[in-house]
């Protein structure tokens, strides 16, 4: 029954029931480390790329969760009952995410606040002018002081760090890569392996 906890939807209880299992080490350790790696190797995979160190903070968001820990201590600095759909981006000390409910989340990593949290879906429809659309979302990036995000329609919509929306644009071909700032151009591969430069 044990073995079954670190599966449970509550955080808690699979961070208990691991550390229950780690103690079982020194009576089994034949049967507890497999099983040890193996649960952990899930965890860094379910993690995907949602791990992010800046400056002496690490932020990792969960299925459930966001932390913020001390780099040196490990220790949570901060805990959010949010986490994020694509990799978060930082920039000095915002963290800028997007929820799993299409939801622009910007907090400052050094007291845990949040700043702002728009819904994509109704700030799109409201700078298009149309009714509002659930987009679908491919990628968050950084550049020049602006959020970029991606959307797997080949538009890319440009937010100002006070999360209203620039402009939106529709790239001339489907992203295959993660796009590249240089200057002021934007660089990507498309479907066909090609470079793509867009201005």
């Amino acid at each position: 029954m044990l073995f079954l906890c670190p599966n449970d939807p509550d955080t808690e209880v699979r961070a208990l029931s691991m550390k229950i299992i780690c103690r079982l080490i020194k009576y089994n350790a034949s049967y507890v480390v497999p099983f040890i790696k193996k649960n952990l190797y899930e965890l860094i995979s379910s993690l995907n790329n949602q791990i992010i160190n800046h400056n002496d903070k690490i932020v990792i968001s969960s299925n459930d969760f966001t932390y913020i820990l001390d780099e040196k201590t490990g220790s949570i600095i901060h805990k959010k009952n949010f986490s994020s759909s694509l990799k978060p981006v930082v920039i000095d000390k915002y963290l800028f995410l997007i929820s799993k409910r299409n939801l622009l989340i910007a907090t400052d990593i050094t007291n845990g606040k949040i700043i702002y949290s728009h819904n994509i879906n109704d700030r799109i429809a409201d700078f298009i002018k149309t009714n509002k659309k659930k987009v679908k979302l491919k990628n968050i990036m950084l550049a020049d002081d602006k959020i970029f995000i991606f959307l797997k329609n080949s538009y890319v919509v440009k937010f100002n760090i006070k999360g209203n929306i620039e402009e939106i644009n529709k790239l001339p071909s489907k992203i295959n890569s993660n796009p590249i700032f240089i200057n002021s151009s934007m660089l990507f591969l498309d479907y066909r392996n090609k470079l793509v430069i867009v201005d």
